[in-house]
């Protein structure tokens, strides 16, 4: 796999990025671009690269970055609102369609938990999409966070927030916590963080303005599903104790284009997510195998 770093601009803030393209892929002809996202706190060094690995073996194009406010990216570490990362990938839809070598027909979005939501929004009436991919993702931000902490701990956290945004509203700062305060873990997802996201460069995890825990409140990307038509393959572990496979049944549910649910059996959220797991080979096959029919349709439609 080439690795081709890149930077590209989004509201003013310089982003770190990577095209990843086959060996010997010589980039004179236009061909389909698959952007992949991470979901919370992840990097492009880290799952984004790790489905490049595989999809560039089987001939296609990779993209991906990081969010402002992470790794070499510009931005204030810590303030993370997710309408700036629908923002931050809306902007790399645009930033790739200027290179010669993209189809700017053909780019697909596949989103990583966090980054599930975030690729469906940014997908919203952006020119090029012919399709999406959200993995293990959730899709209504007060139901992911009641799914961990139940009634009487969303009541609590929600003061908390509000006394947050009132400290906000008066001095201009809002309060920080530790990201997994703010954004629970299962025991299995925790294990993963310790053992593999820990041990990557410029990997953060320290303290996040309470913003962010607002925006996720608010955050609801499957309202937009009924008004989507891009075809989209949803995949979910049938185990997954961090988002609820209830995330995936709701999205698939509602949405309005042509819909996939593909069941990841035997699997959690991230502990299978090495390269040379076989749930992982047989995800990234069945995806690529299902994104190829994709391609081919399009082609035959032209």
């Amino acid at each position: 796999m080439r690795t081709e770093p890149v930077r590209m601009v989004s509201d003013g803030l310089a982003l770190c990025g990577a095209f990843f393209r086959p060996d010997g892929d010589d980039g004179k002809d236009k061909k389909p671009l698959i952007i992949v996202m991470s979901g919370f706190t992840g990097l492009y060094t880290i799952h984004p690269s790790r489905f490049a690995r595989f999809l560039t073996k089987r001939g296609h194009r990779c993209f991906s970055f990081d969010y402002r406010g992470f790794a070499n990216s510009e931005g204030a570490r810590g303030d993370l609102i997710l309408e700036d990362q629908v923002r931050d990938v809306r902007n790399a839809i645009s930033f790739v369609r200027t290179f010669p070598f993209v189809d700017h027909d053909k780019i697909v979005l596949v989103g990583w938990a966090m980054g599930a939501g975030v690729v469906l929004k940014a997908a919203y009436r952006s020119l090029g999409i012919a399709a999406l991919c959200a993995l293990n993702g959730f899709f209504d931000g007060y139901r992911f966070l009641h799914f961990h902490r139940g009634d009487h701990g969303m009541d609590s956290f929600e003061m908390r927030v509000e006394r947050a945004r009132q400290v906000a509203a008066t001095t201009g700062t809002w309060l920080r916590a530790e990201a997994f305060d703010i954004y629970p873990l299962d025991p299995g997802s925790s294990t993963y963080v310790d053992k593999h996201l820990r041990t990557y460069e410029n990997y953060f995890e320290h303290d996040f303005s309470l913003a962010f825990a607002d925006s996720l409140l608010s955050w609801k990307p499957e309202a937009i599903a009924p008004f989507m038509s891009v075809p989209i393959w949803i995949a979910h572990g049938e185990n997954n104790q961090l988002h609820s496979p209830e995330e995936s049944k709701s999205l698939y549910s509602l949405y309005g284009g042509e819909k996939q649910l593909y069941w990841i059996r035997n699997a959690g959220h991230t502990e299978w997510l090495l390269d040379e797991n076989p749930i992982f080979q047989k995800l990234a096959s069945d995806m690529e195998t299902w994104l190829s029919s994709i391609f081919a349709g399009a082609e035959m439609t032209i």
